[in-house]
C-alpha cells in the first residue's frame, strides 16, 4: 500500500522523514490520501494548500508527530477505524445524495485548489 508494507515498523518510520515525503508523494500522484503523514506542522504549504505534513521537525526544531491512518499487525494492513484515509465520500439521505467531489479527476482536484488560491490574492495577482 503506498510504500508499506504488512513488515513495516512504524516506529521506525517515524524516524525517517524522507520515506515518509516518498509515500505521501506516491499517494498524491495516484490522486489517494496519504496513509501516514506528519502533524503539528505550522508552515504554510502552499503548492498543495494546507499545512506542511512531509517533514518529521518543524524549523524551530520541535519534533513532528506521525499521524498513521492504518494498523500493521501481524503482517496485515488494516484501516485505523476512525483514522481511514477516505476523506469526505457520497452520502445519501433520505433519498438524497451529496457529492463531495469523490467523483473529480485529479486534474479537476487541482482545478479546484488553483481556483481557491486565486480566491485569496489582491487584484493583480498578488496575495
Amino acid at each position: 500500500m503506498l510504500g508499506l508494507t504488512g513488515a513495516t515498523d512504524l516506529k521506525a518510520l517515524a524516524k525517517d522523514p524522507a520515506r515518509v515525503a516518498e509515500i505521501i508523494e506516491s499517494a498524491r500522484k495516484a490522486g489517494l490520501r496519504p496513509p501516514v503523514f506528519y502533524r503539528g506542522d505550522d508552515a504554510y504549504d502552499p503548492v498543495h494548500v494546507g499545512f506542511r505534513c512531509d517533514r518529521a521537525v518543524r524549523d524551530d526544531g520541535h519534533p513532528l508527530f506521525l499521524y498513521s491512518t492504518v494498523s500493521i499487525e501481524n503482517g496485515q494492513i488494516a484501516p485505523l477505524a476512525g483514522n481511514e484515509p477516505t476523506g469526505h465520500v457520497d452520502i445519501t439521505v433520505q433519498g438524497n445524495t451529496f457529492d463531495f467531489g469523490s467523483g473529480l479527476s485529479s486534474a479537476e482536484r487541482w482545478a479546484i485548489i488553483e481556483y481557491q488560491k486565486m480566491l485569496g490574492q489582491k487584484s493583480g495577482g498578488q496575495p
